[in-house]
């Protein structure tokens, strides 16, 4: 069974392990591609929108590239979350990707 978070409930257990919302914090972003030549177009746009952007090739028998998107100084509100989500669910869409959800760091 896998645990479905939403991001007001991530928000709440970073608050309970201790986090302060107002300082910059890590936040990294999860996207599966199909390819290596998607998970590059996908880097080029995230980077160009100002994330830092890693690319790691398929592991353990699995298809998919990941995509990892970093903030190394983000804020965590709903707000900026409910926005990060858009583009990343809207940029899986267009590349036939899955967006896989955000971690952040305490």
């Amino acid at each position: 069974m896998t645990d479905v978070w939403t991001d007001a409930g991530a928000i709440t257990a970073l608050v309970c392990a201790g986090a302060d919302l107002s300082e910059p914090r890590l936040v990294m972003h999860y996207l599966y591609v199909l390819s290596e030549d998607t998970a590059y177009l996908a880097a080029s746009e995230l980077s160009t929108a100002g994330w830092y952007v890693e690319i790691a090739g398929p592991e353990g028998g699995e298809d998919d590239w990941l995509v990892l998107a970093q903030d190394l100084a983000a804020v965590v509100t709903e707000c900026s979350l409910r926005q990060n989500r858009m583009l990343f669910e809207d940029l899986a869409d267009r590349l036939v990707g899955e967006y896989e959800g955000w971690e952040a760091s305490v």
